[in-house]
């Protein structure tokens, strides 16, 4: 009996452990995916930077070399 209580008390920590590791890893993933459309957006920025750079160059007869 007391080694049943034992393996009982040992897979309630284990389901305990495991619901805490599943919820660090889904915040982990939320983050990531947080950076990774932050990243996304600043290269569109920066795209578009980057285009209306280049006209307002064209536009100015200016030449880059």
């Amino acid at each position: 009996m007391v080694i049943l209580r034992v393996l009982l008390y040992l897979l309630q920590h284990q389901h305990a452990g495991t619901e805490a590791s599943n919820i660090l890893g889904d915040k982990l993933q939320q983050k990531m995916d947080a950076i990774t459309f932050t990243q996304e957006r600043m290269k569109r920025q920066l795209d578009d930077l980057e285009g209306k750079t280049s006209v307002s160059l064209v536009n100015h007869d200016a030449t880059v070399t």
